[in-house]
């Protein structure tokens, strides 16, 4: 029962909301990597239950003289089927991408995230294992499982979020990558902590070993000593990285992942009124559209969102004026940047559908005003944008 159980989590992870990663093999991977937040506890709830029939048999296994080893085993076949479930989650998730029309295959950076969610799912089993083998209770099990996901929580809201974070993101990741050193920090903390969770339940054989306080020391700093560094590396374990883009068309030229380049002439059939309009009463408008660029910078983002709803005109206008915002302007903390932003989504519209709606919150040059007096408004309310960007 315990595999099934597992793979109906990962199962409601994949299935069980909207699916906008399926355009990119990292975002993808590591998304998937969040289910680790339901997954990891459930599964040191297992591990712990597992932790606990084996000390059962404690004596019977010492006598063998092969403690250690049937010890490790025994964690080894909980971990085994925590495996079984991630790794058929993850090939259905890889499925997936390639059935949307992604091309190519995962590479290194991307199969790489799955070494720091492999090694917290260890590091989780065996802890549990190890609590459960020292308590002789069956009640560790499910309190193995809740202990992890408060521990999981509290990372997550009261960091270091590092510690915990081996996936999970809200938005596409074109132009950035996890961080390899936090990667690197995350695998040392956790496969420390499974070895030294391991090793503690070897009790006769490493007695003598761990009876000074000095050894004992020396073994809880080795998983405390890549904790310290993950604590030091900062929030982020994300990071901006060049990007493999392809491009399509010209004034404007839109670029994209791959995985997104057969709707970038849907993009930029919807973008090209707002343009027009804009270049027609001497605008300057953005040259290039891209899918990486960093805030502030010269060309233009292009949002998931215009790509997941190519039909939204409302998600095309907002990518247009939030290249005149750049970055560094708090829009909705300014009561007449919010009137101007409104305005010009609404001229905007009506100047790509020949439709001028009443609205009586609009400013006098839209609503009643000539096309040269809205003209100048639109380029005096670009202008405070801008300015305010500045």
């Amino acid at each position: 029962m315990a595999c099934p159980a597992l793979l109906v989590l990962v199962g409601l992870h994949i299935f069980g909301r909207s699916r906008p990663w399926e355009h990119e093999w990292l975002w993808a991977i590591y998304q998937y990597h969040f289910s680790t937040v339901l997954l990891g506890p459930a599964a040191a709830g297992l591990a712990a239950w597992e932790g606990f029939r084996a000390q059962q048999a404690e004596d019977l296994l010492e006598s063998s003289g092969r403690a250690g080893r049937a010890v490790a085993l025994a964690w080894a076949a909980v971990f085994a089927w925590v495996l079984v479930a991630y790794t058929a989650g993850l090939l259905t998730v890889l499925a997936l991408v390639k059935l949307s029309g992604t091309p190519g295959l995962p590479r290194s950076p991307e199969l790489l995230t799955l070494l720091p969610a492999l090694a917290l799912l260890a590091g989780e089993t065996s802890t549990s294992f190890a609590v459960a083998w020292r308590v002789r209770s069956p009640l560790v099990a499910p309190a193995a499982a809740i202990a992890w996901f408060l521990v999981t929580l509290l990372l997550y809201v009261g960091g270091p979020e590092a510690a915990i974070r081996v996936g999970g993101a809200t938005t596409s990741l074109v132009g950035l990558r996890p961080r390899p050193d936090v990667q690197a920090a995350q695998v040392l903390f956790y496969v420390s902590l499974a070895v030294l969770s391991l090793l503690s339940m070897r009790r006769r054989v490493y007695a003598e070993r761990f009876r000074l306080r000095a050894l004992r020391l020396a073994g809880l700093a080795v998983p405390a000593l890549p904790a310290i560094l993950l604590a030091s590396l900062g929030p982020n374990v994300l990071e901006r990285v060049p990007t493999r883009l392809a491009c399509f068309g010209r004034h404007p030229l839109l670029c994209a992942a791959p995985g997104y380049v057969n709707r970038l002439p849907e993009v930029r059939a919807v973008l090209r009124p707002y343009l027009a309009a804009l270049e027609a009463i001497g605008v300057d408008t953005p040259t290039r559209f891209d899918q990486s660029a960093p805030p502030g910078s010269a060309a233009a983002p292009l949002p998931i969102e215009i790509f997941l709803r190519t039909s939204d005109h409302e998600v095309a206008r907002s990518t247009v004026l939030q290249w005149y915002e750049r970055s560094g302007c708090n829009v909705s903390g300014n009561v007449r940047l919010v009137q101007d932003y409104v305005g010009l989504d609404y001229w905007l519209e009506a100047q790509a559908t020949g439709e001028h709606p009443d609205d009586p919150t609009l400013p006098r040059a839209l609503a009643k005003g000539t096309e040269d007096q809205q003209a100048i408004w639109v380029r005096r309310a670009l202008g405070d944008l801008q300015a305010c960007a500045a």
